[in-house]
């Protein structure tokens, strides 16, 4: 599944930013919800690329949840840009990617 980004764009008087490239792997609970951010004034997904493909996908709030069997390992490969916060500190991707893990990738910034 490819899904690109969305019209919501951040502000335009909070420039800083940092690009990430991403490759995560998650373990769908036992609800069969794998949950992961959608675009925000602060978060923009350029691109997510899941393996196996979800059974569907479902929005709430600054969220999303794809389904899947539970207990499923899904592959995320991706690309994203977060923006500073109020305070100008910029989220790690650990922080904006929670329940993932973080895969070494060479091509990453």
């Amino acid at each position: 599944m490819l899904a690109g980004a969305c019209s919501t764009l951040p502000d335009s008087e909070r420039p800083l930013h940092q690009d990430h490239t991403f490759h995560a792997s998650y373990l769908v609970g036992n609800d069969g919800r794998l949950v992961f951010p959608s675009t925000t004034r602060n978060l923009v997904i350029r691109q997510i690329q899941l393996t196996p493909k979800p059974l569907s996908e479902r929005f709430e709030r600054d969220l999303r949840w794809f389904v899947y069997p539970a207990g499923t390992t899904v592959h995320a490969h991706g690309q994203l840009r977060s923006y500073a916060d109020a305070s100008g500190d910029i989220p790690e991707l650990s922080t904006l990617l929670p329940n993932a893990t973080l895969h070494q990738n060479k091509n990453a910034q």
